[in-house]
């Protein structure tokens, strides 16, 4: 196993599964990838010149979030792993299935680790 994918909304949940991925990964040479769903709106009326420039401002704002609440999160517990080899994934999709599924085979992902919540008949299939 060498990569590792924390798919997050930043849920508590979330934050459990980004800790269980970096004790997996502590003693071990394994890559780290946070991906993180969304959809960037852009109005309709927004001229086409100006189209490119509010969409890489939104999708630069929302890449600084995700950063930002992994390293929260990496900040609240002891980990060895190097924060700046962590790789950060914002895909901009309608679809988080679809999302999730470039992002396992863009990055040859080995391992998927969701924290869910309210998923019941779930238990019996992943842990």
């Amino acid at each position: 196993m060498k990569t590792i994918l924390i798919p997050t909304d930043f849920p508590e949940n979330a934050h459990h599964a980004l800790r269980f991925a970096l004790y997996l990964s502590e003693n071990a040479h394994l890559k780290i990838c946070v991906l993180h769903w969304t959809e960037i709106l852009i109005p309709t009326s927004t001229p086409t010149n100006h189209y490119k420039e509010l969409y890489d401002q939104q999708f630069e704002a929302k890449l600084s979030e995700l950063k930002t609440n992994t390293l929260a999160v990496l900040n609240s517990v002891e980990h060895t792993k190097d924060v700046s080899k962590i790789q950060y994934i914002l895909k901009d999709s309608s679809s988080f299935e679809d999302s999730t599924l470039e992002a396992i085979q863009e990055n040859n992902v080995d391992l998927v680790i969701m924290g869910t919540h309210g998923a019941s008949g779930i238990k019996k299939i992943f842990f």
